[in-house]
């Protein structure tokens, strides 16, 4: 076997191995599967339901963001249109997780507890809380 200098000269016997086809590897390709057989990581146990419920929040929140610097910068198109979009992106997630969770009074359930681990729950306090003033902003 060759050894690797550096420096040596492409027809010297000092070459390193990448010039005869690259390097090999030494170590053999990872198994990413559990001792049972089953993957590593779980699927998400969730629908289509509850990343239009996330995605729709962010808009909400981007659109009443948008809304105030329409409000500072005089812009009362831009503020009317930004809190109205926030308001129906407020509602369409709303309906989004409520579907997700089956009915209506589990959406009242979930505001019981605060689980700041849980995006649902977290989200579900944003959205009663964001919820009113954008309906007030919207209206007026």
């Amino acid at each position: 076997m060759t050894q690797v200098q550096h420096g040596g000269s492409p027809g010297s016997p000092h070459r390193s191995r990448a010039g005869r086809g690259g390097d090999q590897s030494m170590v053999p390709e990872a198994d990413f599967d559990s001792y049972y057989g089953r993957s590593i990581v779980k699927p998400a146990p969730w629908e289509h339901d509850i990343a239009v419920y996330l995605f729709s929040g962010g808009v909400a929140a981007g659109s009443s963001i948008l809304a105030a610097g329409a409000d500072l910068t005089g812009r009362p198109a831009l503020r009317r249109v930004a809190r109205l979009g926030s308001l129906v992106s407020l509602l369409v997630s709303v309906g989004a997780l409520v579907h997700d969770l089956g009915k209506p009074s589990r959406f009242l359930n979930m505001l019981r507890v605060v689980k700041p681990t849980s995006p649902m729950s977290v989200g579900t306090w944003i959205l009663s809380l964001h919820g009113p003033f954008a309906g007030v902003a919207a209206a007026a």
